[in-house]
């Protein structure tokens, strides 16, 4: 077991990063790609000199000078199309970069799906990460990452916003900022559960009106449904994405036949653009549609933002040494 107030944690992906210490119930800090010039997009990370500057500005806030750490933690994502390699790569440079210019002692690299999974108690499941650019599909069985049954839509929270913002502009003649835009998203945005009655018209009971910073007033109403639609179902933009419940089912169809009823019955939702009102309701319908010969459920974790890093943050204070793959129930750490 490790003791509180070291080993940083650190969740680096397309909107936030989220930073603090093994053990530790959530991060110490948080930044977003609001604030700095940021240095990931849609899961990759595409600027490394920038990267180098938002660590440096971590370390500073966490008051931690990584060389006298006996351990840094990244939480890793999987990559498409080939996740094993492109993993390596990243890996490789990231940890160039943490030993020859922050000096530091020793870096591991932890699962993002398998870390959520954890933060529900659970060995075997579906994690559906529906991020700020990327959604991933990953099943789990036993602890280990099943990375030939792992898929994504490039799709997210940021699409989202986008859409809104589109909409907004059509009934709207007022100019809005992506900034306000996405704040109106978090707070009155919702998925439909039936979309085919419930946003064919504006109905009054969906109506809102939102004050700007400005004094200005944003009038929205089947709006705040109809963005959510391009998590759930891209193929109405994109005839080419598949819908996120027919992913869900290829991933578990990917898997062995044996563990196929478990990991239908272990989904578990996470990432920020998730959180909107009713996904998980929506989600469910639309895979006990298409998946009638099993008992299917979806499992939302309280702080769904925060699941990587939280299940990131107990194993490494549990297991801080990571001395073989066999440690905490053979968790695959990479160091």
């Amino acid at each position: 077991m490790g003791k509180l107030g070291s080993n940083p944690v650190i969740d680096l992906g397309s909107f936030s990063l989220k930073a603090g210490f093994a053990g530790e119930s959530q991060p110490v800090v948080e930044f977003t790609c609001e604030q700095f010039p940021w240095p990931v997009k849609r899961g990759e990370i595409v600027d490394w000199n920038r990267l180098e500057e938002l660590l440096s500005r971590v370390w500073a806030e966490l008051r931690v000078v990584p060389e006298e750490e006996d351990v840094i933690t990244f939480v890793e994502y999987p990559q498409h199309p080939e996740p094993a390699e492109c993993n390596q790569t990243e890996r490789e440079i990231l940890k160039s970069l943490m030993f020859d210019k922050f000096k530091a002692r020793k870096v591991t690299f932890v699962p993002a799906p398998l870390t959520s999974l954890l933060s529900e108690g659970k060995s075997t499941g579906v994690v559906v990460d529906v991020g700020h650019g990327v959604t991933r599909v990953c099943p789990i069985i036993n602890y280990m990452v099943q990375h030939q049954a792992t898929f994504y839509l490039k799709v997210g929270g940021r699409d989202v916003t986008n859409e809104l913002c589109k909409l907004l502009h059509a009934t709207n003649p007022r100019r809005l900022f992506a900034a306000h835009v996405r704040e109106i998203k978090e707070r009155l945005s919702f998925t439909s559960v039936k979309p085919e009655t419930e946003l064919v018209s504006h109905t009054r009971c969906l109506q809102r009106e939102n004050v700007l910073p400005s004094g200005g007033i944003v009038k929205m109403g089947r709006e705040r449904g109809l963005c959510t639609e391009v998590l759930l179902n891209p193929q109405a933009d994109r005839p080419d994405r598949s819908c996120l419940s027919e992913l869900i089912k290829r991933a578990i169809s990917s898997c062995e036949a044996e563990a196929r009823s478990e990991l239908c019955q272990n989904i578990v939702l996470c990432g920020g653009a998730s959180q909107a009102m009713n996904f998980n309701y929506r989600l469910l319908s639309e895979l006990i549609k298409i998946n009638t010969a099993r008992v299917v459920r979806v499992l939302c974790p309280v702080a769904r933002h925060y699941a990587a890093w939280y299940g990131a943050s107990n194993i490494m204070f549990f297991t801080p040494e990571h001395s073989s793959p066999k440690t905490l129930c053979q968790i695959p750490c990479q160091t």
